[in-house]
């Protein structure tokens, strides 16, 4: 198993992750609502399957793990 300290670099790098996808789902959430409101019922209901599943959360886990490895200072 891994063994993750409890360190401030560690606890920044949480918080950093937090926010992202914070942002990144909420944004995505937002554009789904807002244009749920503004379509007819067949698109309503292909939106409404889009957002009740979470198809692009492996997606963004992947993006950001590819933002930290692109803009890291640590090259191990």
């Amino acid at each position: 198993m891994n063994d993750s300290k409890f360190t401030v670099p560690n606890v920044l790098r949480a918080l950093r992750y937090i926010a992202f996808m914070t942002v990144t789902l909420g944004l995505l959430m937002w554009f789904l609502a807002y244009t749920f409101t503004n379509v007819d019922e067949k698109t309503q209901l292909s939106t409404y399957m889009l957002m009740s599943t979470f198809l692009f959360l492996p997606h963004l886990i992947d993006i950001y793990d590819w933002l930290v490895n692109k803009f890291s200072s640590d090259k191990e």
